[in-house]
């Protein structure tokens, strides 16, 4: 009997001599209109060939992991005196040939070592990681430079998350803190000029930015996973920059650099309790620095997962606001989010991190604009039972006309008026006093 390969990771926290500088790029997308269609049935494409066609090296959820090489299955246990997390996996090739997945296991690992992250920080009764992408490298030319774009994604409740980080090509060096000041090193709103993948010998020219790139990759694996049967039709997205580094001396002025927002006076506190590492955060940028060497992954993945959830209160914020059209809808999101920001049993990080985002000045302005959108649609809300009340009132008023007819027949039996003159006198009555209170309901 064949038995089956089974291999144990051991997730903790890494120990090493020196931080280098690390910068990883963010992107939240929310999916606000997913339009639904017949399924095409022409033929079921192999997995194997969907992922190399849409560049994609493994897709992980719900304990179970599909690369190009094969599949595996894995289980968790998370034990809370220690903090680790073990992982088991138990391979399940589809050939009687034994296959090694250890090399495809070790480029997914950031996920393991991000759930672990989820674990600790994160409640999961009312939040959710699930489904994880790690995607192939690819290459990118911007202003005639190349670059390597080493891209993941995945999912926290509703909101797709794609990250990548930036190799220079010609150096074999990634970008460090000072290669992202002001919007122009923003990488992630930056046009390229062409990309090229590792299987295709000539350059694809493009000129969207690369999240864009990435993103295109995802619909098209999850567009042809459901035979074209779900298209994204729009979404909303938020960009983030996480940096982290142990050469940084003023932390306000490198807030100031890389956003080139000068003249602020920004009030920046650590988030973080412990002497392990020294975390600030605004709205669309995160720093972790003074890291011990021992608790590099740590910062690394604890202060990812947060910038993350940060990006998602804010993102939810901007899709409430100018997405969401009902009343009804905006209060629901709107007290959802506010549920959120209230979970229990959340760490003294997690609470200063929600804490801090809920100071920033976007975050509040956007809570603002909201709370004035739920007063504007009540109002409108008021004003249209108001023009149903006209019109119910218009209608009563009419029956009641034609519901007094039959009394002019008791006029002229009882009292002798002749119906002609009766019907005459109470229709000049019924006109009059209506047009007095229409005018008198048009003028409020």
């Amino acid at each position: 009997m064949r038995k089956k390969r089974q291999k144990h990771i051991e997730v903790k926290i890494s120990s090493g001599n020196a931080v280098n500088d690390c910068v990883v790029f963010m992107t939240a997308y929310h999916f606000d209109k997913v339009i639904k269609d017949f399924p095409h049935w022409k033929h079921k494409q192999d997995f194997s060939q969907l992922l190399t066609d849409c560049h994609i090296e493994s897709v992980s959820t719900g304990g179970f992991c599909r690369t190009k090489k094969g599949n595996c299955k894995y289980t968790a246990s998370f034990d809370p005196q220690t903090q680790m997390t073990k992982y088991s996996f138990d391979t399940a090739p589809k050939s009687k040939d034994q296959i090694d997945l250890s090399d495809e296991i070790k480029r997914a690992s950031w996920q393991f070592t991000l759930t672990h992250s989820f674990e600790q920080l994160l409640n999961d009764t009312a939040f959710s990681l699930s489904c994880f992408l790690t995607l192939d490298s690819f290459w990118v030319s911007i202003k005639s430079q190349w670059f390597q774009v080493d891209p993941i994604a995945f999912f926290l409740n509703n909101t797709l998350f794609v990250e990548f980080e930036l190799i220079d090509h010609q150096t074999r060096t990634p970008l460090t803190k000072d290669c992202i000041y002001g919007r122009t090193h923003n990488f992630n709103v930056i046009a390229v000029d062409g990309l090229r993948y590792s299987d295709k010998d000539c350059q694809i020219n493009d000129t969207r930015n690369i999240p864009s790139l990435i993103l295109d990759n995802i619909l098209r694996f999850f567009q042809q996973l459901t035979h074209q049967k779900y298209h994204v039709d729009s979404l909303s997205y938020v960009h983030n920059l996480f940096v982290i580094s142990n050469s940084i001396v003023d932390i306000n002025a490198y807030f100031s650099d890389v956003l080139g927002a000068y003249g602020l006076h920004t009030v920046l506190n650590n988030i973080n309790t412990n002497k392990c590492f020294e975390y600030y955060s605004q709205e669309y940028l995160g720093v972790a620095t003074v890291v011990s060497g021992d608790a590099y992954q740590q910062a690394l993945f604890d202060c990812q997962l947060l910038e993350a959830l940060k990006m998602f209160f804010l993102l939810n914020q901007i899709v409430n606001l100018d997405v969401t059209q009902k009343l009804a809808d905006t209060v629901n999101n709107q007290l959802y989010l506010e549920y959120l920001t209230f979970t229990s049993d959340l760490p003294i990080i997690t609470l200063n991190a929600l804490h801090n985002m809920s100071e920033t000045p976007t975050f509040r302005r956007y809570k603002e604009a909201i709370e004035f959108k739920v007063s504007y649609l009540h109002l409108r809300q008021e004003q249209r039972k108001n023009k149903n009340g006209v019109v119910l009132n218009i209608l009563i008023y009419i029956l009641t006309f034609i519901s007094g007819i039959g009394s002019w027949q008791v006029f002229q039996s009882e009292l002798g008026i002749p119906f002609k003159c009766s019907a005459v006198v109470m229709t000049t009555i019924f006109a009059i006093l209506g047009i007095v209170w229409i005018m008198n309901e048009k003028r409020k």
